[in-house]
């Protein structure tokens, strides 16, 4: 019996989407917490405006990588935040590669959120690897409740702690800490 296609060992494991003054460190990142090297082909991410009806997608980008190493992360970011990386950390410009490339999830009420998904195109319709909806609910999107939000701190990041933590509750898994974009989130 066909019991379907092997998805790939991948979490979304780090998201800073906001700084003070104007977002430009933003970054994404992904962790292979599998024994084996994940290929990037027909991976995509993609972004979700949970502030507008039908959560619209504001930036789908496939991923640009040959394969992620086991154990290994892999960087979506700014110009300004990739110049910043430590040397040999796998990464690829998101979007334009300017700022305010994310959105900042809630509105001034806090009755909005955004999502980012991990997605494997796939027939008939695509396969959803990961989600992560942050600081409010955005539907058909996220796993569980919502991460908490980065807005107010500016100096952290959302972080999945440990990096390949997934109890498929986004409030469960993620936590604010400092960005290390890169690296193991601090113990």
């Amino acid at each position: 019996a066909d019991s379907g296609p092997v998805l790939p060992t991948l979490v979304i494991s780090e998201s800073d989407y906001d700084q003070s003054s104007t977002d430009t460190m933003e970054f994404l990142e992904l962790h292979n917490d599998g024994p084996a090297a994940v290929s990037c082909s027909g991976l995509t991410v993609e972004f979700g405006n949970g502030a507008l009806a039908g959560i619209p997608i504001y930036l789908a980008q496939p991923l640009g990588c040959g394969t992620i190493l086991p154990g290994g992360f892999y960087v979506l970011g700014s110009t300004a935040l990739r110049a910043t990386l430590p040397v040999g950390c796998a990464s690829e410009q998101l979007g334009g590669g300017g700022a305010n490339l994310i959105q900042n999830a809630t509105n001034s009420g806090g009755t909005t959120g955004d999502a980012v998904r991990l997605v494997l195109a796939a027939e008939p319709t695509p396969l959803v690897i990961d989600s992560v909806a942050y600081d409010v609910a955005v539907p058909g999107w996220g796993e569980g409740a919502p991460a908490p939000a980065d807005e107010g701190s500016f100096v952290d990041s959302l972080q999945r702690r440990p990096a390949d933590r997934d109890t498929d509750d986004n409030a469960a898994d993620f936590f604010l800490l400092p960005p290390s974009p890169c690296l193991p989130p601090p113990p």
